[in-house]
């Protein structure tokens, strides 16, 4: 049940997607058998605020945040740990902040 005014915790997961490409899901502890799952982590915070917004009672012609931020995909830490994930060499077109360069394999 909602309550306005009231927070609720939300886990973000990263899954394998089944074309290797990453499914993005949000489960709020308020809805816990109905998760938002999208092919982005922006999609799934969009719908997230427009479905809290709706709620609310507040009306935005247009929701924006950052899925990548709330993701935790900014943080430093988070950053250096997957630069370090086996096979992130493969991201041929991810600029590499924390990775030395040269000690990047050979790029196509």
């Amino acid at each position: 049940m909602f309550y306005q005014g009231q927070r609720a915790d939300y886990t973000c997961e990263i899954l394998e997607g089944g074309d290797g490409r990453p499914i993005y899901r949000v489960t709020s502890s308020e809805d816990p058998e109905n998760p938002i799952v999208r092919d982005s982590s922006t999609g799934c915070w969009v719908y997230v605020c427009s479905k809290v917004n709706e709620r609310a009672n507040i009306r935005k012609p247009k929701v924006t945040i950052s899925g990548t931020e709330r993701f935790g995909l900014l943080e430093s830490n988070i950053v250096r740990i997957l630069e370090h994930l086996p096979g992130a060499e493969a991201c041929y077109k991810y600029k590499f902040k924390y990775r030395a360069q040269e000690n990047v394999e050979a790029r196509p």
